[in-house]
């Protein structure tokens, strides 16, 4: 797989004004072509990424488009094209192996989804080295597992813990709306908030039992507060 980034920096191309021609084949339009060889540039239709008009069992409204795929629905449209560079020719085939892949990597995983004013998607990722979290807001996308550890840091008494530290102990849970009292200033018009629980250690012993709410605004800033469940119950759950 690394040599297919060293024959092609720019492996991945999205075409937002496609050619019908280029994504027709066996009469079906695709979401995403590739050729043959290694390192050949993967072209993904950008108009089929997105619901662009109102789906009844979605949203009665849809004022912003709505990603038509979650990350494993990416991940297994990236690995059925490289399985193309690789011998593979069968579409059912590559199809299968970009599900597997995609299964493995999700195993192990909470997701929290909201189409509303802004697409909201949040993902906790337990399949990797260490948790992850990534958080979609409309288009955008960004992992803010650094910015939870630095919360972490400077909630606790293990400022002096690095990153990298809190990253191996820090297990993440049980994620779901947050729908009571809130912590932040009202919620404006598009807003959100979350809550999840950390387990992290410092210096081989466990932290109280600790949560994190997550608020979004409109504007797509992120703020995050740690809290000690056992000083400040009434806002756990």
């Amino acid at each position: 797989m690394p040599t297919e980034f060293v024959r092609n920096v720019n492996l991945v191309k999205f075409e937002t004004d496609p050619k019908p021609e280029m994504f027709m084949m066996d009469g079906a339009m695709r979401m995403a072509v590739t050729g043959s060889s290694i390192g050949s540039s993967i072209h993904v239709n950008v108009p089929m990424l997105y619901i662009t008009s109102p789906v009844p069992y979605v949203s009665p409204i849809l004022p912003k488009p709505v990603p038509r795929l979650d990350y494993a629905g990416a991940v297994a449209m990236l690995i059925h094209e490289f399985a193309h560079h690789h011998g593979v020719r069968n579409h059912a085939d590559a199809d299968r192996l970009g599900g597997k892949v995609a299964a493995f990597l999700m195993r192990k995983r909470q997701v929290l989804e909201q189409v509303g004013l802004i697409y909201t998607r949040v993902m906790i990722h337990q399949s990797l080295p260490y948790d992850q979290i990534l958080v979609q807001r409309g288009e955008d996308m960004v992992d803010v597992t650094d910015s939870v550890t630095d919360a972490l840091a400077a909630h606790s008494n293990c400022s002096n813990q690095t990153r990298a530290e809190f990253l191996e102990t820090m297990a993440l849970s049980n994620l779901h709306w947050r729908s009571f009292q809130k912590i932040f200033s009202p919620n404006e018009e598009g807003a959100v908030e979350m809550q999840f629980n950390i387990a992290a250690f410092c210096g081989g012993l466990q932290h109280p039992e600790l949560q994190a709410v997550m608020s979004m605004g409109a504007d797509k800033e992120i703020a995050i507060k740690i809290l000690d469940c056992s000083k400040d119950s009434a806002f756990c759950h």
